[in-house]
């Protein structure tokens, strides 16, 4: 049997060996020993190669509750590992060596010591963590019919308070604005403008009365 696995988290594994057990309370469970051969490193989300370290585990699923009731354990034995689930024998002497599936390990105190413990098994490809997604809703039909049968425990547990209708979760999309009607303002009349007063010619040039060439005439008057 390989060294027991390091890590805690998901594992890709091949299986050793099987058999149908039974727990200290009598219960049936299914042991088996698995191989690692992947691990899944959540921070890189990505599966990485373990076959070399040589680890593994011996797994403890319990099958069955103490009042007979099959367990989530039983379910995942039989969609992994093909049971059909009529008969423990069958189980038992199944050859079911060399099946790859998924695992996934954690760290549980019992009595006062920590042990690494097998928690949930899957099929090769299922996504790493799902163990941890198994809780399912009943339907609107089932709810209703346990408000009815609890109803008076219900009661008071509450302390006698009536259920009320939940308020809405998004809130109401505001009316659209209304337009205030435009005022028609009268525009102000426009300032004429007055054109530019024209250019006046330029002056004529001061003659030179000592010029040569310009005559100076002399009238006389009578």
């Amino acid at each position: 049997m390989p060294s027991l696995v390091t890590n805690e988290g998901s594992y890709r594994g091949r299986i050793i060996e099987s058999a149908v057990g039974m727990t200290s309370t009598g219960l049936p469970q299914f042991i088996f020993g698995v191989k690692a051969l992947e691990w899944y490193d959540p921070d890189q989300k990505e599966w990485l190669a373990w076959e070399e370290y040589d680890e593994g585990i011996t797994g403890y699923l319990c099958l069955f509750g103490k009042e007979g009731n099959p367990l989530k354990n039983a379910e995942q034995v039989m969609k992994v590992f093909g049971w059909d689930g009529t008969s423990f024998a069958d189980l038992d002497d199944a050859d079911l060596t060399g099946i790859d599936f998924q695992f996934r390990v954690t760290d549980e105190e019992y009595e006062g010591k920590t042990r690494r413990k097998v928690q949930w098994i899957d099929v090769y490809d299922a996504t790493p963590g799902g163990s941890l997604g198994t809780v399912e809703k009943l339907d609107a039909k089932k709810r209703d019919a346990l408000d009815k049968q609890f109803g008076a425990a219900l009661k008071k547990l509450s302390g006698g308070k009536v259920k009320t209708a939940k308020a809405p979760t998004t809130k109401p999309k505001p009316a659209p604005k209304k337009e205030e009607p435009k005022e028609d303002i009268p525009e102000e009349p426009k300032e004429e403008t007055k054109a530019a007063p024209p250019k006046r010619p330029p002056a004529s040039p001061k003659k030179d009365k000592k010029s040569k060439v310009e005559i100076a005439y002399t009238y006389e008057t009578a």
